[in-house]
């Protein structure tokens, strides 16, 4: 059995070679398969946290300044070690031509403006769904807008957080719904699991929220709900493809959530705020002077 702290390190290894795998050319496949259990387990301890957290908006506020500093830090990092891509395929790297130097400008002032709503973001003491709820759509927007304005340029997906905190705001207000607020609650869960669907997680993430958090307490329906939605991603696929495709595999997440023992064990709870965008950003560096 492992506690909390030590699952966590053992998914940050899992997570390393996954993202090599993305990043590094000729890393083995099998890194990428090992990283299928990453997101699973953590969006578990992900609930699991919210249940036991001393202050849920504290804990969905610490989620959406990660995914703003991480869109701030993705952005920036797009523009200094650029990329170019076409129909999603990295060609190359270099400066993009663009005739309008103003979308620079515009570029800086939303890079501005997201700091700002950080540090506003920050400061709230006891941070609304409504305010997190914003945050979350300015970066999806801001996102949307710059890749408009760059087409040609390579932007970094890659901010978990983002749909960490909106899964948080479901959960949230699933939790309004059934305390008597009914209206405000279903508003904010619909409302953050159609934004999840423009996030990392895309659909994936909602779904493995809802199946952890409704059957919190009944492990046996929670473990077959899981491998239910696992074994959805097998369906129609040849042998060949499983292998190219192996989504799938994030059925194995199981066997971690089943040794996890429910205790804290060490408390670093800021270790995958840091590693995860630093680690990402390390990469994308290293695969930026590999092309060059």
């Amino acid at each position: 059995m492992i506690n909390r702290f030590q699952l966590k390190i053992l998914m940050l290894i899992f997570m390393l070679l996954d993202h090599i795998s993305s990043f590094i050319p000729g890393a083995p496949i099998w890194f990428h398969w090992i990283g299928r259990v990453v997101a699973p387990v953590f969006f578990y301890l992900l609930v699991d946290g919210f249940l036991h957290t001393r202050s849920k908006e504290n804990y969905i506020k610490r989620m959406l300044i990660a995914a703003e500093i991480m869109f701030i830090g993705n952005t920036i990092l797009a523009f200094v070690f650029p990329k170019i891509v076409n129909e999603g395929k990295v060609l190359g790297v270099g400066q993009i031509n663009i005739q309008n130097t103003n979308y620079y400008w515009i570029t800086l002032a939303i890079i501005i403006g997201i700091a700002i709503y950080t540090i506003i973001t920050y400061k709230i003491k006891n941070l609304s769904s409504g305010v997190a709820v914003t945050g979350a759509i300015l970066i999806i927007l801001a996102d949307v807008y710059i890749q408009k304005m760059f087409p040609g340029k390579f932007f970094l997906y890659n901010n978990i957080f983002l749909s960490m905190a909106l899964s948080l705001i479901m959960i949230k207000g699933y939790e309004q719904y059934k305390e008597g607020k009914p209206v405000k609650g279903l508003w904010f869960f619909i409302l953050a699991l159609m934004l999840s669907y423009r996030t990392e997680g895309m659909a994936i993430a909602p779904l493995m929220t809802i199946i952890f958090y409704l059957f919190r307490d009944r492990k046996r329906m929670q473990y077959l709900a899981y491998a239910g939605l696992s074994a959805s991603f097998m369906l129609g696929l040849t042998n060949a493809q499983l292998i190219e495709r192996p989504q799938w595999m994030m059925i194995f997440a199981l066997v971690f959530i089943y040794l996890y023992n429910d205790k804290k064990g060490k408390d670093y709870r800021y270790i995958f705020y840091v590693f995860y965008p630093v680690h990402i950003w390390i990469l994308y560096i290293i695969n930026y002077y590999m092309i060059k």
